[in-house]
This record gives C-alpha cells, structure tokens and sequence, in this order.
C-alpha cells in the first residue's frame, strides 16, 4: 500500500471561507483561464482565493531505462509522456521527486504502443480513453498488452465538446485508484496526452484523493501541458459543484 502526497501545506480550498462559496460558474472560469495560456516557460493566473498554485515543472523518467531517460529522448522515439502523480513516500524537504515514485503518467499514442517503454519504466495499468481504429484515436485492447501482464480499460471517446465523458469519471477513477493502491503505475493516454486522459486524470484526483478541480488541473499542469476541451472544462466544473455540496464545502 503506498503512502499518497499530502500538495501542500496551505489551507485546501475547502477551509478557505470565500472558496466554500463559490459557484461552479467561477470554477469554470478559472479552468478555462488556466488552460488558455501557453504552457512552456509560464505559472498559471493567480488562482482566488484560498487557492495556491504550484510552479510549473517538466519531470524526469526512466531512471531504469537510461535509452528514454529524458523528454528529448522519448520525443525521438514518438513517446510524449509525462509522470504527473507521485507517492509521497518518494518526496523530500524541496518537494522535490525522484524517478521511481511516479504513479500516475499522462501519455500520447506512441507512448501507448510502446510496450517496451511500458515494462521499462514499470507500467502495471492503462487506461486507454480514446480506443478505436479511426482518425483521433487509439488502436489498443487487452489482448495488446496481455503478453506483457498490462491490465488494460479501454473508452470509445471522441475529443469533441459534445462528449459525455462524465459518465465514466467514477468507472475510471476506481480503475486508476486499483492501479495506485496495489502499489502499480498507470498510464493514462489518448491520441495526445492532452485532453481526454487527462480529463480522467484529474477526475481520478477529484474522486479519490479530495482534489478541487482547481487543485487537480494545477497539479497536473505542474508536470505536463494538458488542455482538456472546454466542454470536458464544464463537465469537471460540473463534478467539482458536486462533491463540494456532498462534502460539505458548498452553501447554498
């Protein structure tokens, strides 16, 4: 059983008095913000209040496997892909993780395909949200990586607005939370590792480790550049209204 990370150690969002009173209108609108804005070489807009979010980082791998141990490197083989979600049992004093600490990794089509990359930096799980043989998606199943011992879940999702992803978050949320508790690593991949999976990703930290979506969307734009289309936006916005009046942590 791993030990998860504990982000940070300012109020969550939910002990912030104004932040228990927000609409998801302004959740939404922060989201929207935040991925609007270029990636590489900027921080997100302040977050309100209450909210702190962390500098932007790009996150070394591979440690076993010295052939992909750089961005640059996996880039040349076609591999875009990123660890995102940590265990904290791997952070030191700096906030600062080492290579084999990685639970979670957000990934494109050639990292997906790659099975040899897969075993090399300790794949257990994927979690494929773009399965299909047409334009835009992923051509994987359970009988590609089965040779390998990779436990598979496949989605037939389009990257359109119309997409009702939301209706998978918690059947991906307990795929993705297997992997992390029996003390595997998942991939999360679609066609570019940019909006469908990482839409189930921060889902996932929403559902089962009491993220905002505010808090989860940092977090995992702290390792990678990730944009989920602004319909899968308002789907999440839509989740985090939710768990905030269960929680507790939403009047009205």
């Amino acid at each position: 059983m791993v030990s998860l990370p504990s982000l940070s150690s300012e109020p969550p969002p939910s002990q912030s008095p104004s932040s228990s009173l927000w609409p998801c209108s302004s959740v939404l609108s922060y989201l929207l913000s935040t991925c609007q804005k270029p990636y590489k070489g900027q921080t997100p807009e302040p977050a309100p209040q209450g909210l702190q979010p962390q500098p932007q980082h790009r996150t070394s791998l591979c440690g076993e496997a010295p052939e992909f141990g750089t961005y640059e490197l996996r880039l040349e083989r076609g591999i875009d892909c990123d660890p995102v979600f940590f265990s904290s049992d791997h952070y030191d004093q700096h906030y600062i993780h080492h290579q084999s600490s990685a639970l979670i990794l957000i990934g494109n089509l050639g990292a997906a395909r790659n099975t040899f990359y897969l075993k090399k930096v300790g794949v257990t799980h994927v979690l494929n949200t773009a399965e299909g043989s047409r334009m835009g998606t992923v051509d994987t199943n359970q009988n590609y990586y089965k040779p390998f011992g990779i436990k598979y879940k496949g989605l037939k999702l389009l990257d359109v607005a119309q997409t009702n992803i939301s209706m998978y978050f918690n059947e991906v949320a307990d795929f993705i939370d297997d992997a992390v508790r029996s003390g595997g690593q998942v991939l999360v991949n679609c066609l570019m590792g940019m909006s469908r999976s990482s839409t189930c990703v921060i889902a996932y930290l929403m559902l089962k480790q009491n993220m905002t979506a505010v808090q989860a969307l940092t977090e995992v734009r702290r390792h990678r550049d990730v944009r989920p289309n602004d319909g899968f936006l308002r789907q999440l916005a839509d989740l985090d209204n939710k768990l905030r009046r269960e929680r507790g942590q939403l009047m009205g």
